[in-house]
């Protein structure tokens, strides 16, 4: 009868036991459900605007830019240059030049081959050394035509790899320019053959600032 009773006693704690691991096993899968719980992610977002200011200046001074009355087929070029200004706090700065005429004419595409109510213009570039006009054969073609067959031009960039409108000296180089950096701009007009217009015509050069690339 004793060997029952412990026995029996054995088997009920030996069931509590059994019960209360089977509580903590339940207890335990219970307190990992966290896992799917919405409130285990977040994050914070910070915007920063940089300051940056591209920024260029044209002036001619004292230069006159009205050529007077020209002769048909017939060459013309500042004597003077203009100064461009490179202004800002970007660290580097490029251009691009854009041209238009207003009066009738429009650019000529083929500056070799002079055509009725087309005028071949150029534009250079030079360090502020360059004080003197440069010569009309210093006006290379491949590199310093504005060539447009529509009365303007669409802003092309000024130097990169072809060397658009930069001069052929020392100090020419229109890339990479750093604040405070100044370029003479010097330009070349060779009027049409023949024209149907008797009025003035006007040419305004456009010069706006990009990144540097």
């Amino acid at each position: 009868m004793n060997v029952n009773k412990m026995t029996l006693k054995g088997i009920v704690g030996i069931a509590v036991m059994v019960l209360g691991l089977a509580t903590l096993n339940v207890i335990k899968a219970y307190a990992y459900t966290d896992s799917v719980s919405t409130n285990n992610y977040t994050a914070l977002t910070v915007l920063i605007t940089p300051n940056v200011d591209r920024g260029v200046e044209i002036t001619s001074g004292n230069v006159n830019l009205d050529l007077g009355a020209v002769d048909l087929n017939f060459s013309t070029y500042t004597v003077r240059p203009a100064t461009v200004t490179i202004y800002g706090t970007a660290s580097t700065t490029e251009l691009t030049l854009a041209a238009a005429i207003s009066g009738g004419w429009s650019f000529d595409s083929t500056p070799l081959v002079s055509e009725t109510d087309k005028m071949a213009t150029w534009a250079l570039f030079s360090s502020i050394a360059i004080a003197s006009a440069p010569s009309s054969s210093e006006f290379q073609i491949y590199n310093s035509t504005i060539a447009s067959d529509t009365a303007s031009q669409s802003a092309t960039g000024v130097g990169d790899a072809s060397a658009r409108y930069e001069g052929g000296w020392n100090g020419s180089d229109m890339d990479s320019m750093a604040p405070g950096t100044k370029r003479h701009m010097w330009i070349k007009m060779q009027t049409p053959s023949a024209s149907s217009i008797t009025t003035q015509q006007t040419v305004v050069f456009d010069l706006a600032v990009e990144a540097a690339n």
